[in-house]
């Protein structure tokens, strides 16, 4: 597998120019979030060869979140250079799994909704052509998740206020506990991503189970005077609902005994509700919504 390498230190003043400026018109058609694949080539004259893992990148202003896996992404800034063909970016890497501080030169298209990044493995050179590149990816852009009026763990994508007046939608960062940073592009999140789904089950069942038997997962973070969320799992079948049901309520026993969990579910969706603490009118109403938004048509 190709890395995205740095190509030259961030500590100079070109760098540092990339830093808190406004949002360039050459990427208002990149934000959003996007997943796609990499394409790997072994020798110049082979066909490209999808790589299994999932890759997601997200721009939102003049940042550009990308991520393989736990093991390998990046909080970059990015900087568009002007008069480029292909076009190129500059992203000075701000936190990541490694290379924090140095730079990677990338070329990017936007064809027929396939954009499509590329990198020479940090030369200081920008790549001049797509074909061959050591490292390539194509992407598609993720449509904004839907509230639903019922059903699934998309009928719970909610802001804290509509779940209780007292409830604000938390900010995702380092602070937040359990689920790596890398894994939640927003808040709420719905993903059937492997790594995602595996993260979800293995918290929402405190570690004792895996993702065996789970589609795709909820993650949501609320704060009050203290922190409220959700874990949420789609079974594949009944029968794994079940094993579910009963290990997640015997995982969620004692801290329902304390009125800090309580453990929902409708058809193959469960939904363990936790808290450090809230107000009791608020975890009353944040469970009765749950419920509805589960028992809706």
């Amino acid at each position: 597998m190709g890395n995205w390498k740095p190509a030259a230190s961030a500590d100079t003043p070109a760098a540092a120019a990339t830093v808190n400026q406004p949002i360039d018109a050459e990427l208002q058609a990149l934000q959003g979030t996007w997943e796609g694949f990499r394409l790997d080539q072994e020798k110049p004259d082979d066909s490209p060869v999808k790589q299994p893992n999932t890759i997601t990148v997200r721009v939102t202003g003049n940042s550009l979140h990308f991520h393989r896996d736990t093991n390998f992404w990046f909080e970059t800034t990015i900087t568009p250079i002007a008069g480029t063909e292909p076009q190129q970016l500059r992203a000075v890497i701000k936190r990541g799994s490694n290379s924090i501080g140095e730079v990677v030169v990338v070329i990017f298209k936007l064809e027929d909704g396939t954009l499509t990044l590329a990198t020479d493995n940090g030369s200081p050179e920008a790549l001049k052509v797509f074909k061959d590149a050591p490292n390539r990816y194509e992407l598609r852009k993720v449509q904004p998740q839907q509230k639903m009026s019922g059903g699934g763990l998309g009928s719970l994508v909610l802001e804290g206020n509509e779940l209780h007046a007292s409830l604000e939608t938390r900010p995702i960062d380092d602070s937040v506990r359990h689920v790596p940073r890398a894994l939640i592009p927003e808040n709420p999140h719905v993903s059937t991503d492997a790594a995602f789904v595996e993260a979800i089950a293995r918290n929402g069942s405190q570690g004792g189970l895996g993702a065996e038997g789970i589609r795709s997962a909820l993650h949501a973070l609320y704060r009050e005077k203290n922190e409220l969320g959700f874990y949420g799992l789609e079974a594949v079948s009944t029968a794994d609902a079940d094993r579910w049901e009963e290990a997640l309520r015997k995982t969620w026993a004692h801290m329902g005994r304390l009125g800090r969990a309580q453990v929902h579910r409708k058809g193959l969706v469960l939904v363990v509700v936790w808290t450090d603490g809230v107000s009791p009118e608020c975890w009353k109403a944040v469970n009765a919504k749950v419920v509805e938004r589960l028992s809706a048509p």
